[in-house]
């Protein structure tokens, strides 16, 4: 049977998993070795968490296909690790598995889903807590599209708004703004921004899920989204108010 073809990327930016055989563990010598070889070859490396059985990251095409700018980065490295350890052999099972994204959101949700896979581990080598600083990001996308380092930290970290965990699953919030406001939600970014603002706050609120939830259900842009739900974060001054009675006694 003919293997499925790989979906394409329209911008030329994909996550990438590389999972390991049941032979081979990476100490973080091999991760380090793994990123200079990235380095080295000028790949565009937009974000990475590296564990010690499998790397996931996430890379945009210049001038090469990914099959050809993967084929070259796998063999040397295999070559590298092989000849370390004396060995011979294959050092990861089958093709890589790759996810292609078709915008800036798209690549923002990749970033924050490679991330996100750091959490799972304490042995792992990632990009996610000193982005700005790591030599092996190219940082011209973050740059271009975040004003600064918080509000990047905060969305490709997979920080929620109030830092709870999502209580309702995707359906469940697209059900609960049809029925709460009579509208579908890939259609609100039809709508009056100040509407779409009340509406998103109530969203947020309600189901306490997160920037990243709301914008795959409603397919508004994150940046817009993070910006809505940062007006609703209490600032730090009025955190240390004590609470006023109505009579204006403290």
């Amino acid at each position: 049977m003919a293997r499925k073809a790989r979906e394409k990327s329209v911008i030329g930016i994909y996550m990438v998993q590389l999972k390991a055989t049941e032979d081979v563990l990476f100490d973080y010598k091999d991760r380090i070795n793994f990123l200079n070889i990235i380095k080295n070859n000028k790949i565009n490396l937009l974000s990475y968490t590296l564990l010690n059985n499998s790397f996931f990251f996430v890379i945009k095409e210049d001038g090469k296909a990914l099959d050809a700018i993967m084929r070259k980065l796998t063999i040397n490295f295999a070559k590298s690790y092989n000849k370390n350890l004396n060995r011979v052999g294959s050092i990861f099972a089958g093709r890589f598995v790759s996810f292609p994204a078709q915008s800036e959101n798209d690549t923002i949700m990749l970033i924050a889903n490679v991330h996100s896979a750091a959490r799972f581990s304490e042995d792992v080598l990632t990009s996610c807590n000193d982005y700005f600083e790591d030599e092996f990001i190219d940082k011209r996308f973050a740059t271009k599209l975040f004003p600064n380092k918080d509000d990047f930290y905060n969305i490709c970290n997979g920080v929620n708004i109030d830092g709870t965990k999502i209580k309702m699953t995707d359906d469940e919030v697209a059900n609960y703004i049809s029925n709460t406001f009579q509208i579908q939600p890939h259609k609100l970014s039809q709508m009056p921004k100040s509407l779409i603002e009340k509406i998103v706050g109530q969203v947020f609120k309600a189901t306490k899920a997160s920037v990243r939830q709301v914008a795959r259900v409603s397919k508004l842009s994150l940046r817009m989204l993070w910006d809505f739900a940062k007006k609703l974060k209490p600032s730090k001054k009025d955190k240390s108010k004590d609470v006023v009675n109505t009579d204006g006694k403290r």
